[in-house]
């Protein structure tokens, strides 16, 4: 009989929000300018118009693999139709919904989104988090 492994502690659920964004771009975009848009140009427009009172913890862009992708279809996997995620991280979703709140990024914000992505295609998801590796 093999040794017992050893118990893994469960670590404490964050007191951070997390919210998780899908998105997809828009007809017409190539993944490339969807991408270079997404990352050049509003995200940091949209950093610049929260400001450092509102900023969060942590924004992420996360951009489909397609190499990958493609051999996980390959080998009969099933894959995603977004073209991306955003994690945006905060003390709280109070503090998310600032920034949403916010006029010039609901406003400006918005009319860039709909230069490069479909709107009506974006799905949010609010997390609670557990961290069992985290380097």
């Amino acid at each position: 009989m093999p040794p017992a492994l050893p118990a893994i502690p469960t670590p404490k659920t964050s007191e951070r929000a997390r919210l998780l964004m899908l998105v997809k771009r828009k007809d017409g975009i190539s993944k490339e300018e969807f991408r270079k848009h997404w990352t050049e140009v509003h995200t940091p427009m949209v950093m610049r118009m929260i400001g450092k009172e509102k900023m969060p913890l942590k924004y992420q862009l996360m951009h489909v693999n397609e190499q990958t992708t493609d051999m996980l279809m390959w080998m009969g996997k099933e894959t995603t139709e977004w073209d991306g995620v955003a994690m945006v991280e905060a003390h709280s979703f109070k503090d998310i919904f600032a920034i949403f709140q916010d006029e010039r990024v609901s406003i400006a914000g918005a009319a860039d989104e709909e230069r490069f992505m479909d709107r009506t295609q974006t799905r949010l998801i609010p997390l609670d988090f557990t961290s069992f590796l985290d380097d």
